[in-house]
């Protein structure tokens, strides 16, 4: 039998807050080719190149698509559209350079983005990637080329599952959610802390110098903000705003939302 190479896409998942609909993704992409030397085909095959066409659904877009190869190839050209994108690799003009797949092994990393298309929408959504021989004009195929000849790819689609996640606004040190960061926050930290006062419904609003760790040297920041001339809290300060990364879990409610 001839080679039978697969073109796998893999899954991904993104979270995005609804206010602006915006995430980002990485998706893996790999090749593998099937050991049929038990019928008397050779395996593995050295491949000279191989070009691609992943599709994709309206709610994401590709940004970028990365090669990843053991070598640098003579020839790498990739295009991107809204609805998907192409690549045409070959290892060498001149031949001598080949690359077997005698297991499944990732040769590109393709960057999604959402571009605010998720805007409003609190339900989340699946995103299908499929293998596509339209993509382009003229058409690009899904080949993978031994010896000169091209060998269609069998397909692996994937997909992009986003999720609405909401967080909220805050102001740093305002423990309290009062508008205010003043010495009732330092005290607060430190009742909550040492003496089973209160929990804060902001949690992350505590960790007021901002080093992921709530402790009694943000009380101490704090009173130094205030009384010594210190420095101020770390942003979201002194207007309402989100860290990078925050979770649903890290702030409940705050005088900001």
């Amino acid at each position: 039998p001839d080679p039978e190479f697969s073109y796998h896409a893999g899954d991904a998942s993104g979270n995005y807050n609804p206010d602006d609909g915006n995430a980002s993704v990485s998706v893996s992409i790999d090749i593998s080719e099937t050991d049929n030397s038990g019928l008397g085909a050779p395996f593995p095959n050295e491949t000279q190149g191989f070009s691609m066409g992943l599709a994709n659904g309206s709610e994401v877009f590709a940004t970028a698509v990365n090669l990843s190869l053991p070598f640098t190839p003579d020839f790498a050209e990739d295009n991107l559209f809204t609805n998907g994108w192409t690549i045409g690799v070959v290892y060498a003009f001149t031949g001598g350079v080949t690359l077997p797949f005698t297991q499944q092994t990732t040769v590109i990393t393709a960057d999604y983005d959402t571009g605010g298309s998720m805007a409003g929408d609190p339900d989340g959504a699946t995103v299908a990637l499929t293998w596509d021989d339209g993509l382009g004009s003229p058409p690009v195929a899904n080949v993978v080329v031994v010896d000169g000849g091209s060998s269609q790819a069998l397909f692996d689609d994937g997909s992009i599952t986003l999720n609405a996640v909401v967080t909220t606004d805050f102001i740093r040190g305002d423990v309290n959610a009062d508008e205010k960061v003043n010495i009732a926050d330092g005290i607060w930290i430190i009742y909550e802390l040492f003496l089973g006062g209160p929990v804060s419904t902001c949690p992350i609003s505590r960790d007021v110098n901002g080093d992921g760790n709530v402790d009694t040297g943000d009380a101490v920041y704090l009173f130094n903000y205030r009384f010594l001339d210190g420095p101020d809290p770390t942003a979201p300060f002194p207007d309402c705003g989100q860290e990078t990364d925050q979770t649903p879990e890290d702030c409940g409610t705050s005088f900001c939302g």
